[in-house]
């Protein structure tokens, strides 16, 4: 599965071939983990809500597997952990990261097979990586993964308190033939970006889907691209 997602990826978006497995990522300048960093915040500044295995490819094609990582929203790097030590990836470095459901004993979001990360696809900050959520040939949907943190006064006990807190914002681009659209994840918005109101809508009905999901779109996408429609922009 993992060398599927990968092949596709190469062909796609046109990046360098796979290479041999890398020898471990070096932790000489790592940093120790502050449990305490994100202490007093509401919600969470991960990607996943527990470390994951994944495995990381580097700009020469190398890669790196079965790595514990997650990926920092709020500070847009993946970070990598052995123990109590963790490295922040270098974007410049590295252009790729999948975690694969076979790798992990969680299950993934959605019960998806496989979560695929790519750096460069954003236009306006081609270090940031954004989460490939349909790849393809003509049509892929992606991913830019925000959090905005926010603070309050709150009154608890006679005592002022500041409450923080990690609410995320993603936003999300629809790709068709090498041009970007951004789009909102509803129905309406949908249809109006991608035409053929008529024949998608009645795909939808038929097939009970109410886009809710991000495995709906996966699924509206498909029909998209194997019925050869065009967008109307």
């Amino acid at each position: 599965m993992r060398f599927l997602i990968l092949f596709s990826m190469i062909a796609f978006f046109g990046v360098s071939e796979i290479d041999a497995q890398e020898d471990k990522i070096d932790f000489d300048n790592a940093q120790i983990i502050n449990e305490e960093r994100y202490q007093g915040f509401k919600g969470n500044a991960y990607y996943f809500q527990l470390w994951v295995y994944g495995d990381v490819y580097n700009q020469s094609g190398g890669r790196y597997e079965d790595l514990l990582l997650n990926y920092n929203i709020e500070t847009s790097t993946f970070e990598v952990k052995d123990g109590k030590r963790y490295i922040e990836l270098d974007p410049r470095n590295y252009w790729a990261v999948v975690v694969n459901q076979d790798q992990n004993v969680i299950n993934l979001d959605e019960k998806k097979d496989s979560v695929v990360f790519i750096r460069g696809l954003i236009p306006d900050d081609e270090r940031k990586f954004v989460e490939v959520v349909y790849n393809g040939s003509r049509v892929k949907l992606l991913k830019d993964l925000f959090i905005v943190t926010t603070s309050q006064q709150v009154e608890n006990l006679g005592q002022n308190t500041k409450l923080k807190r990690f609410t995320r914002k993603d936003r999300y681009f629809l790709v068709v033939d090498g041009e970007y659209k951004k789009i909102k994840m509803n129905k309406k918005d949908a249809l109006k970006t991608m035409g053929h109101k008529k024949e998608l809508e009645k795909w939808l009905n038929s097939n009970n889907n109410k886009l809710t999901m991000e495995k709906d779109w996966m699924a509206l996408m498909q029909y998209f691209e194997e019925n050869h429609l065009s967008p109307l922009y």
